[in-house]
């Protein structure tokens, strides 16, 4: 371009601005700026009160890894809005990945996935990796979630006996251990409304005595809500028998649960829209049939519409001491024989 012309000037300018586009886009970015070197690190750092947030968006971040490498992403710089929505038809083909049979992945379950990649690159721009984030508000429609049942009498009951039957049969020490989260998850989801993640418990975050239990919610604040007096025998039980949680966390508990609804559903037909998600729904629909105070019973399960309430409202805590009767056919049965089973 020759110096002094205008338009050569502009034209000068114009590949100046594209070549600059194209460098920054480039793989020659800082080696401290590859996924690798930092975003483990980053997602341990910032998740390390919260052990199953971690284990979630690891095994999140992994999958999404290995689908960046694929497309050539290996910077923040060089990932786009379209490759970020490319994500979701990859994922849905890529299915479960812990699944035989290629079990199709939901389109929640990639949202999900895509929070954690959106987490990401707002620590690359706290870090001036990059001027903006491609990960937001992708217009991803979120499929509609099938309304799980309230389990029956006969439901608890068939589900408790199948759970026993896998103490009795266990012999190694994984089948101890996954029976054992089979039992205790449970027993404490459905006396308490509160979801599978929660019901991984510290016993210090306990307080059978005074009646509390400390939760720790997916993405939210702990909170504490009362105890159903019904579980105070099988918190006894694991408190002497010396255990930190409430029992050895399964890699993937909800896959564990799945499989476990799965076979029921093959024998018994009633268990079609049955779930570990219908624990929450049973243990709600009774407390709230027999009278308890709709806000007590969400402060209860900790639902997300109630975090604001949490904030401004206080209860007694013995708010739903007169209900809790609604309950009592939930009752934990005789431990004794588990016990034993465990070693």
């Amino acid at each position: 371009f020759r110096i002094g012309i205008g338009t050569a000037t502009r034209a000068a300018n114009e590949m100046c601005a594209n070549l600059t586009a194209k460098e920054n886009q480039s793989t020659f970015a800082g080696a401290h700026e590859r996924w690798e070197e930092w975003v483990t690190p980053f997602l341990e750092s910032k998740h390390s009160a919260s052990p199953n947030t971690l284990s979630r968006n690891l095994l999140a971040w992994s999958t999404i890894l290995r689908y960046l490498r694929s497309q050539g992403v290996l910077t923040p710089k060089m990932l786009t809005r379209g490759v970020c929505i490319g994500y979701v038809p990859w994922r849905k083909k890529e299915g479960h990945l812990n699944s035989t049979k290629k079990r199709q992945v939901g389109t929640n379950t990639v949202i999900g996935e895509l929070k954690t990649l959106s987490k990401v690159m707002h620590e690359a721009i706290l870090r001036g990796y990059v001027p903006y984030n491609p990960a937001i508000k992708l217009g991803i429609s979120k499929d509609k979630i099938e309304e799980k049942s309230e389990m029956t009498d006969e439901h608890i009951g068939i589900i408790r006996d199948k759970i026993r039957r896998k103490i009795e049969n266990a012999k190694t020490l994984e089948e101890k251990r996954n029976s054992h989260f089979y039992r205790v998850s449970f027993e404490i989801a459905l006396h308490q409304g509160c979801r599978l993640s929660e019901t991984h418990i510290r016993l210090t975050d306990i307080d059978e005595k005074n009646r509390k239990m400390r939760f720790v919610p997916k993405g939210g604040e702990p909170y504490v809500a009362e105890m159903n007096p019904s579980l105070v025998p099988l918190i006894e039980e694991l408190r002497a028998s010396g255990v930190e949680y409430t029992y050895d966390r399964p890699l993937i508990p909800s896959l564990k649960w799945f499989k476990f609804f799965n076979q029921l559903r093959a024998k018994y037909p009633e268990f079609d829209r049955v779930s570990f998600h219908s624990t929450r729904v049973t243990c709600i629909s009774r407390l709230e049939r027999a009278g308890a105070p709709e806000s007590a019973v969400m402060k209860l399960v900790g639902h997300s519409s109630t975090t604001i309430h949490r904030i401004y409202k206080r209860t007694k805590s013995d708010e739903l001491q007169s209900f809790w009767s609604a309950v009592a056919p939930l009752a934990c049965p005789d431990t004794s024989e588990s016990s034993e089973s465990q070693g």
